[in-house]
């Protein structure tokens, strides 16, 4: 067995981590009105599809040795190169870019498969999944697993300014550094010519005989979908997880998304006989006993023995809460603690906030390429954004109950009108028509990708071997959302492989992986425990532990104060950085 302790407090959220995705019922495939588009005469159209990457010859990978943060351990087969790809997969003789890339082989003679990852973000970087791909491949060892940064990402072209780096983020003074270092060529980081440098890198590692698939995970469903519409020929399977359908993906839609699978959450507590009789105390129906939470908050006079709690210190901490299948089970205990604010309470929030603070440090390091924050502002303005102001991104926030408060400073630079920002190249926001195989699997209490901005995928693909599946009470990521017993019971004793092989999510991948064609086995939905608050779950005490100190989320005295972060195990798609 694999047995790590990572965190699992490093949670991906997109732009913090998991996906920059928010669902938007306008599917005009244009930009975002007021940013500063530099057209091109030669920008393509979706009629040219496929055309642009046929003429480039696939370089020959030089593998060798990779950096500690993808070779985690001396066992682990990893190898890693650098590709020079076109900038421009547009103009003839373009100038290249150097595009990072790795590989983890299973130790069969024979393969079945090679399986790429494609990170979300827009800027997360592919370095994300060597935990998973160590298990994966120690598995499954007739299966290669490969990814690759993004463009603009850590060692592929890295789109960066001394800027980024400083808080408050200097936006205009980035976009004139960005403009400085690259001109016009700024214009080539996008998810088109993106999804040509995967489809240029498949041919280039292709093995006879030996079939392609891609998983893609929040943008990288998006990304996928990309490659879809340009190369399907080159892919023999697909898996989208957490989707982002094209022309349904607005950042601007993000926060709210938040708040509408934060309500999700607090009509579950309605119906669970524990978390409606605690709540039942503030007001008989949950989501109002939180707003009256919010209300002494506005007073004033809510818990002072706590600090400075306010609203977007409350609303943010829900929010990231709410991302992860484990740590949401303390949300309405959060406000019942909150609300009473006894001695024992002070201490289990005052314990909760150290946690929370220590996860920021943990996925906050600068010695590791990773997310890019550049470059997603400059894929999110280009594809990903509608017309929401500043002004009303502020005024949703400043009322949401849950938010992770992503579409603020967006909305600003989105005012601001002036970020350098790619062209619709015709392929913006419009679907891919293939009859590639394709896993669709979303979780129906995912904020970041919803149910809304996912289902329109499995409205269009509907071939013969194109299946959606609704994931019950999966949060964002079912491939490691999506525990079983048999994975909870691997949580609790650190075992990643168990964990890691045993979700449903993950059982559905590899059942499609070992039969594109076939009809996915979905028996597992059925084991995924449902979201509850009793007191006496194992999830619940555990978890109740981890955050407060004392295995009682209810009414329990935590045992001292906590002074570091304890280790679990990791979401998978921890990124290295968090703005």
């Amino acid at each position: 067995m694999t047995k790590v302790h990572w965190s699992i407090f490093a949670l991906l959220l997109f732009l913090s981590g998991l996906a920059a995705c928010g669902a938007n019922d306008d599917d005009d495939p244009g930009s975002g009105p007021g940013q500063a588009q530099d057209d091109d005469d030669d920008d393509s159209t979706a009629d040219d599809a496929g055309d642009d990457d046929d003429d480039v010859t696939p370089p020959a990978i030089d593998w060798g040795s990779c950096p500690d943060y993808i070779q985690l351990d001396a066992t682990m087969d990893a190898e890693c190169a650098t590709a020079r790809l076109p900038l421009d997969y547009e103009k003839k003789n373009s100038k290249t870019i150097p595009v990072f890339l790795y590989r983890v082989s299973g130790s069969a003679a024979t393969k079945r498969g090679q399986v790429w990852f494609l990170q979300g973000g827009p800027g997360g970087s592919g370095a994300d999944f060597a935990q998973l791909f160590q298990v994966y491949a120690a598995v499954y060892p007739d299966l290669d697993f490969y990814s690759l940064d993004h463009r603009g990402v850590g060692n592929s072209a890295r789109l960066t300014c001394p800027q980024e780096e400083v808080e408050p983020f200097d936006y205009q003074g980035c976009a004139a550094s960005l403009r400085d270092q690259w001109g016009d060529d700024l214009m080539a980081f996008s998810t088109t010519n993106a999804a040509y440098d995967v489809s240029v890198l498949i041919e280039a590692v292709r093995e006879s005989g030996v079939p392609v698939y891609v998983y893609g995970g929040s943008y990288g469903t998006y990304w996928l979908q990309r490659l879809l519409q340009l190369s399907p020929q080159r892919i023999d399977g697909a898996i989208l997880d957490s989707i982002c359908s094209p022309g349904f993906t607005k950042l601007d839609e993000y926060d709210p998304h938040f708040n509408e699978i934060g309500h999700q959450i607090m009509d579950t507590c309605a119906t669970d006989a524990t978390c409606a009789e605690k709540l039942g105390t503030i007001d008989a129906d949950p989501w109002t006993a939180l707003g009256k939470v919010y209300e002494k908050i506005d007073a004033g006079d809510l818990c002072l023995a706590l600090g400075d709690v306010d609203r977007t210190l409350l609303r943010e901490g829900l929010g990231l809460l709410e991302t992860d299948y484990f740590l949401r089970v303390v949300i309405p205990s959060v406000i019942y603690r909150l609300n009473r604010c006894a001695p024992k309470d002070v201490l289990a929030l005052n314990n909760l906030l150290t946690i929370l603070e220590g996860k920021k440090k943990i996925i906050t390091d600068p010695d590791k390429l990773a997310s890019d924050y550049t470059l997603g502002t400059s894929i999110i303005l280009a594809e990903l954004y509608g017309d929401t102001t500043y002004a009303e991104a502020l005024n949703f926030v400043n009322q949401a109950y849950f938010s992770v408060d992503a579409g603020l400073l967006i909305g600003e630079i989105f005012d601001w009108g002036q970020w350098p920002i790619y062209p619709d190249d015709g392929y913006m926001n419009r679907w891919a028509d293939t009859d590639v195989p394709l896993l669709m699997l979303n979780g129906d209490f995912d904020p970041q990708t919803t149910l809304s901005m996912a289902t329109p995928a499995g409205e269009h693909f509907t071939g013969s071997a194109q299946t959606f599946v609704t994931v019950p009470y999966s949060p964002h990521g079912v491939i490691t959302g999506s525990p079983t017993p048999t994975a909870i019971a691997a949580y609790f004793e650190n075992d990643l492989e168990t964990f890691l092989t045993s979700t449903c999510g993950a059982q559905m991948i590899f059942d499609f992986l070992a039969d594109p064609t076939g009809p996915v086995d979905t028996e597992c939905l059925a084991a995924i425990p449902p979201l509850e608050f009793s007191g006496d779950s194992l999830v619940n005490q555990y978890m109740s532990l981890a955050l407060y100190g004392t295995t009682d989320m209810w009414e329990g005295i935590p045992a001292g104060k906590r002074t570091a972060v304890p280790h679990f195990l990791p979401n998978p798609f921890a990124p290295r950085r968090w703005r």
